[in-house]
Parts: C-alpha cells; sequence; structure tokens
C-alpha cells in the first residue's frame, strides 16, 4: 500500500502539473456517474408510493419529467467531463512515452547492446504504451475507484437506513475479495512480464524478418518459410501456456470471489424476505432495495477489480521510475563529466588504448597509439573483425577505453561535453540508415535546413540527378513505411545520401567508414574525388576494404587481431613489402583479373 501511496502522489503530482483541467473533469466525471442508477433505484419506490397515496397520473407525469431532465443534465456532465478529461489521459501517456524514448537516445550508447537493459526498456514501455496499463491505467482505474467510493455511500447510505447490519459484513466480503485479487494482480504482473522478456523480443525478431523488405530476397530463394513459421509456432506456444496458466488463476479468483459474494447476496434477501413477512417492510421498499443491493454489490465488485488493476497499474509505474532512477544517473556516464566544449578538431591522438566489451570478453583493442594532426588524412585498414569500427566508436564516445587515453586537441575525450564533441565531427557508418523523412530530412537529418545547401550537398554526393526527378524533390518522402509512394533507394544511392549528410554537416573532422562499399567503380572515384576536394581543411579518419582508395591518405595504419602492424604514408608502408603490401596486391591482381 505505502508503494501505491507514493506512486498516487507522485502521478497525480505529475498530472496536475500536466493539466489542472483534465484532474478537476475527472473528478467531475467520477462524482456524477453513480448518480444516474442510484436515482434510478429511488424512483422505482417512489413512484409506487405516489400511486399507493392516490397522486395523479399528471403530477406523475411531471415528476418523470423532471426526474428525466435531471438525468439528462447529469448525465450531460458526465459525458461531457469524460470527453475533457480522456483525451488528456492519453496524452499524459504519451509525454511518458516520449520521456522514456529521450532517456533510451540519450543515455550510455553502450547499454543499447546489453539485452537485459532493453528487456528492462521494455517492460517499462509497457506503462506508457498502453491506454489501460501503467500511467493512464492508474489515472483510470483511479477516477473508476472514486466512482465506486461514491456509488458505496449513495447506496450503502440508504442501505444502511433499512439494513443496518448489511454494511460489517459487505466491508468483510470487500477486504478478503480486494486481498485475493491484489496477490492476483501481482502473479499476472510477473507472468507478463516474463512473456515480455522471453517470448515478445523472440517473437519481434520472426515477425520482423517476415515482414521486412530487406529479408524477402533470402526467404523466397532459401525457401525459409518453414524454419521461420515453426519458431513462431514454438514462441507462440510458449506464450500460450503462460497464458493458460494467468487465466487459470483469474478463473479460480472470479469463482471464489462470485461464489462468497453470491452467498452475501442470497443471505441479504433472504433477511430482506423475512422482515417483509414480518411486516417491516412494503413491497415498495423491497423494490428499491433489491436495485440498490445489485448496485451495492455491482460497486464493491467493480472497486476490487480497479484496486487489482491499481496495484499492477502501480508496479508498471514503479518499473518505469526504477528504470529512470537507474539509467538517467547513467545518461553519458563516463563520456560526459565535465563541460569542456570544443568548436574545432585539429588534434586527435591514441595513447595506448585498450578496450574489451564486457570483463568477460577478450581485448579487441590492444596498446594503440597514433596521433593525427591538423588537416591529416588517416586510413584504417585491416581483415574483418580487426578493430576499425571499434576505434570510431570510442573516438565518438560511444565506449570508454578499458585502459589507455583518447586526446582531443589535449582534452580527455571523457571531459568533452558530447553534444560538442558530435557538432564538430561529421560521421558516415558503413551500415547506412534511411529514415522515413523527406529527403532533404534525410541529408540535414533534421526538421529545419538550410535547402540549397542540401541541394548542393545532394549533387556533390553524385545522386541529385536521381532526387530531382521526382516532383517533390527534396521534399520526396523516402520509404514506404509511411506514404505508399516513398523514394525507396538502393544500397548505392543509400550510400550516396549518406555521404550527403556528411558534406551537409562539414564539420571539422571527417569520420568515413567504408563510404563506397556498395558503389560501383565510376561512382567510387567520383565520390574519393569529393572527399578530397571537399577535406582540403579538415581531419579525416577512413576506412576501407579496398586499399587501392587509401592512396591519398597521409598516413595509414594496418589493424591486426586489435594490434598496430604497420603504419606509415602509402609509399612508405607499401616499401616493408608487409601484410599491407600482400593484401593490396592480392586485390590489384583480382581487379586486373576481372
Amino acid at each position: 500500500m505505502k508503494e501505491i501511496k507514493k506512486n498516487f502522489d507522485y502521478i497525480f503530482g505529475e498530472f496536475l502539473k500536466f493539466s489542472k483541467k483534465g484532474n478537476i473533469a475527472l473528478l467531475v466525471n467520477a462524482i456524477f456517474e453513480p448518480f444516474p442508477t442510484f436515482l434510478i433505484a429511488l424512483l422505482s419506490k417512489n413512484i409506487l408510493d405516489l400511486f399507493k397515496r392516490g397522486a395523479g397520473l399528471r403530477f406523475i407525469t411531471r415528476y418523470l419529467l423532471y426526474f428525466t431532465i435531471l438525468l439528462f443534465a447529469i448525465n450531460l456532465v458526465v459525458n461531457f467531463s469524460y470527453n475533457i478529461f480522456w483525451p488528456i489521459v492519453v496524452k499524459f501517456r504519451f509525454s511518458k512515452l516520449t520521456h522514456l524514448g529521450e532517456l533510451a537516445m540519450k543515455m550510455d550508447y553502450s547499454l543499447l547492446e546489453n539485452y537485459s537493459v532493453m528487456e528492462e526498456f521494455e517492460i517499462a514501455k509497457s506503462s506508457s504504451s498502453d491506454n489501460q496499463k501503467g500511467f493512464a491505467g492508474y489515472v483510470l482505474n483511479s477516477n473508476k475507484i472514486l466512482k465506486g467510493i461514491v456509488g458505496f455511500f449513495l447506496n450503502g447510505a440508504v442501505l444502511l437506513y433499512y439494513l443496518p447490519f448489511l454494511i460489517a459484513p459487505a466491508i468483510f466480503v470487500f477486504v478478503f475479495s480486494l486481498k485475493k485479487s491484489v496477490k492476483n494482480s501481482l502473479f499476472i504482473h510477473e507472468k507478463e512480464n516474463y512473456i515480455i522478456k522471453e517470448c515478445d523480443r523472440k517473437e519481434n525478431y520472426f515477425n520482423d524478418a517476415i515482414w521486412d523488405f530487406s529479408t524477402g530476397k533470402e526467404i523466397r530463394i532459401f525457401s525459409m518459410e518453414s524454419i521461420l513459421v515453426r519458431k513462431l509456432n514454438c514462441i507462440f506456444k510458449e506464450i500460450n501456456l503462460n497464458v493458460k496458466v494467468i487465466l487459470t488463476k483469474e478463473n479460480k479468483l472470479f469463482f471464489s470471489n462470485g461464489l462468497i459474494w453470491f452467498i452475501f447476496e442470497i443471505a441479504t434477501y433472504l433477511y430482506i424476505f423475512i422482515l417483509h413477512i414480518n411486516g417491516k417492510l412494503s413491497i415498495n421498499s423491497i423494490v428499491m432495495l433489491i436495485m440498490l443491493i445489485s448496485l451495492f454489490r455491482q460497486a464493491m465488485s467493480q472497486m476490487i477489480h480497479d484496486f487489482s488493476n491499481l496495484y499492477k497499474n502501480s508496479i508498471e509505474v514503479s518499473d518505469y521510475l526504477s528504470l529512470f532512477n537507474k539509467y538517467s544517473e547513467k545518461e553519458g556516464k563516463g563520456c560526459n563529466i565535465s563541460n569542456i566544449k570544443i568548436k574545432d578538431i585539429y588534434e586527435i591522438e591514441f595513447k595506448d588504448v585498450w578496450f574489451r566489451y564486457s570483463d568477460r570478453s577478450p581485448f579487441v583493442l590492444q596498446g594503440i597509439n597514433f596521433k593525427l594532426s591538423n588537416k591529416e588524412k588517416f586510413a584504417i585498414v585491416g581483415v574483418n573483425g580487426s578493430g576499425k569500427s571499434t576505434i570510431i566508436k570510442l573516438l565518438l564516445g560511444l565506449y570508454k577505453t578499458s585502459k589507455g587515453q583518447i586526446l582531443i586537441n589535449g582534452f580527455d575525450i571523457n571531459n568533452i561535453e558530447k553534444k560538442s564533441l558530435y557538432s564538430a565531427l561529421s560521421a558516415m557508418f558503413q551500415k547506412t540508415i534511411i529514415y522515413s523523412f523527406t529527403v532533404a530530412q534525410n541529408v540535414a537529418m533534421a526538421s529545419e535546413f538550410n535547402r540549397e545547401r542540401v541541394i548542393l550537398s545532394l549533387k556533390r554526393a553524385d545522386i541529385y540527378n536521381v532526387i530531382s526527378g521526382f516532383d517533390e524533390n527534396v521534399d520526396k518522402m523516402m520509404l514506404k513505411l509511411i506514404d505508399d509512394n516513398g523514394y525507396v533507394p538502393s544500397g548505392g544511392q543509400s550510400q550516396k545520401i549518406n555521404f550527403a549528410r556528411t558534406l551537409y554537416r562539414g564539420s571539422p573532422l571527417f569520420i568515413l567508414d567504408e563510404p563506397s562499399a556498395f558503389l560501383d567503380p565510376f561512382s567510387e572515384e567520383r565520390m574519393l574525388r569529393t572527399i578530397v576536394e571537399n577535406s582540403i581543411d579538415k581531419v579525416m579518419i577512413y576506412i576501407s576494404h579496398r586499399l587501392t582508395t587509401v592512396k591519398f591518405c597521409d598516413k595509414i595504419i594496418l589493424l591486426e587481431n586489435g594490434k598496430i602492424k604497420e603504419q606509415g604514408n602509402f609509399d612508405e608502408i607499401m616499401e616493408k613489402q608487409g601484410e599491407f603490401y600482400n593484401m593490396y596486391m592480392s586485390q590489384k591482381m583480382l581487379y586486373l583479373k576481372d
């Protein structure tokens, strides 16, 4: 209960700050909604009493008219208040989901590769991604509980007058049923979390594979339908087993609670019948009491159900707050412990840098030492898995070195403000991500942009000839996820758009990771020429498997098993006739054969 009280204070404190109007509307809705059914129950006795006293038809008709007007006014207030607070509750939920997304985008990049962290996020996300769960569920169930309390007092006050013995056993039955329901809610929450953690992730992966355009070719060529369906069926079977356990538990609870309420109602009706036989209750009163007992029982049962859901919602909100408290402290931890701001990058130095992804994994970088000065072009080459991309991740501050130092302009990278670090560099990654934005927004990576600069960047990246063919030009939507007529670029075109991003940003440091992997030789040559032309006054780090493309670089290092095996400019490293020379000649002979 302490947890519910704590979360109640937090949620309604937040909801009050979010919208005072929403709080007032919610309160008004909860107070007024129980009245119509209560008044209708009283109406039956009043009408019978009027007939018994010999009231005229005109008087009764007028009475019913006034009563109908009153009910209409109350229902108007109920519906109007609901239509005010419900959209506000949904917006409130979206605000919490947005905050969770902001945390995910700002927290340490290394945590995004941790499955247990991602599972925590999925569980926390459920508290803000459904109107019946977490924040929205808590507010709505609080509204329902308040309605139940109002109904309890309205109906209970009349019942207390006629049947004073009724309240004590009713409260006993209520508390007994509530305890069982809360315990059941905890069990269901744990089972649902298991489904989210163990099943949903697997199901989403295989479903994405089935529906993803990029996997469609392999599925058809290799006839993968049977293996994917088999794996999905195994997951569905596991989900169904857990759902059956949940439903069995809920059915047992429904039966036990229903039985005790049934006994309570039967005993109450027998008592009313005895009072009537003894002449202590009129038929008119019995009709009213039967309706009020039914409403009273419904209010109590609904409150038990709503309290049970509220408890579950409270746990879901606790999961959300726990994750926020845990990872907001880690937001940028180890990469942003100071506020040194930089506008330019003119020197980069790796000093005895070692790195591994976890304490149990082997080192992927060992004793890396190199230094780049202003305007130097630096190439990193090596076979797959040699550590090339890891160096880039460290330079971007996405990971922290296990040992050693990375200095930028003489400052430890851990002491440089992340935003200023990112604004001083332009990175083109090996895997190109195209978003369901317009072409211009994909280049500028922002909603506001310089149109002329976007077009110039696309021209330099040798892709504007394609974009200019669209009626919308740079306002053309990309992909077909949002717009059925969206532009879906080829691998090479995606890489050119990625290159246009780098050119548009125009930062002091260019980082290019396999920028020409999907390009034909002619496009590759034009891109390399553009890279050289646009990086004259910049520091550049260039990663490539095609060793013929690194000739223009001032320095080259060859990585092997996380260590620098050879380094120098192109002529120096070729003169050594070592591993780089052998790789270069092997590629050259392959091109000559082709």
